[in-house]
C-alpha cells in the first residue's frame, strides 16, 4: 500500500495545476478528488482485481471526473456572472408561468374561453444548477464550443447511467476506453476553463 501511496502527488504539487481556481475549498476539493482518482487507478492497474471491483473503479472514475467538470464549468460561469463579464439571463434557460387567468365566454357546460396573463421566469445560477444546464449555459454563453459541449454531454449521460436502483442488467459495461475518455474530457473541460478565465483577466 505505501509503493501505491508514494506515487500519488502531494495535495500541495496537484494544487499547482488549478491555480486559476480561486476558491480555494473548491480547489482543495477538488484535488482531493483527483489524488483519489488516482489511487483507484494505480490500485486497479498494480493489482489483479477481481472483475466486479474494477467494474466499481471504473464507475466510481466516471463519477469524479464527471463532478470535477461539473465543479469547473461552474466555478467558470459564476466568475464571469459575479465579474460582470457574462448575464445569466442571455444563457440560463426560462420558462411561462401562469400569473392569472380570468373566463371570458362560456361556449357549453364543458366549454369555455379564458383569458391568461402569463410572464417568463429566468432560471436564477445557483448553486444547485445541474450539469446538463450547465453544459448548455457553457454553449450559449461561447464558453464551449460544439465539441467541447458533446464531450461534456458524453461525460455526463455516463455519470448518469451509473444508478443501482435502475439497473436492469449487470453493471459491468465500463472498460478502460471509458476511463481514458472521461481523463481526456475533464482535462479538455479544465483546459477551456483556464483560457476562459485567463482571457477575461479574472
Amino acid at each position: 500500500m505505501d509503493d501505491v501511496l508514494n506515487k500519488i502527488p502531494t495535495q500541495e504539487i496537484s494544487e499547482k495545476r488549478f491555480t486559476f481556481i480561486k476558491n480555494i475549498t473548491l480547489r482543495t476539493n477538488i484535488v482531493i478528488a483527483f489524488r483519489y482518482m488516482f489511487f483507484l487507478l494505480i490500485l486497479n492497474n498494480e493489482n489483479k482485481l477481481p472483475g466486479p471491483i474494477s467494474y466499481s473503479i471504473y464507475k466510481d472514475i466516471i463519477i469524479y471526473t464527471a463532478t470535477i467538470a461539473e465543479s469547473v464549468i461552474h466555478y467558470c460561469l459564476g466568475t464571469l456572472i459575479e465579474r460582470g463579464k457574462i448575464n445569466a439571463a442571455d444563457f440560463m434557460p426560462s420558462e411561462w408561468k401562469e400569473e392569472s387567468s380570468k373566463d371570458l365566454y362560456k361556449i357549453s357546460e364543458t366549454k369555455k374561453v379564458s383569458g391568461v396573463i402569463k410572464f417568463q421566469v429566468t432560471e436564477k445560477f445557483s448553486d444547485n444548477v445541474q450539469f446538463q444546464t450547465l453544459n448548455r449555459a457553457a454553449l450559449k454563453s461561447g464558453l464551449f464550443n460544439k465539441e467541447v459541449f458533446d464531450k461534456a454531454e458524453n461525460l455526463r449521460e455516463k455519470r448518469n447511467r451509473i444508478h443501482l436502483a435502475g439497473l436492469k442488467i449487470v453493471d459491468d459495461l465500463y472498460g478502460e476506453s471509458d476511463i481514458r475518455d472521461a481523463f481526456k474530457t475533464t482535462a479538455l473541460v479544465i483546459k477551456t476553463v483556464e483560457e476562459k478565465l485567463q482571457s477575461a483577466n479574472v
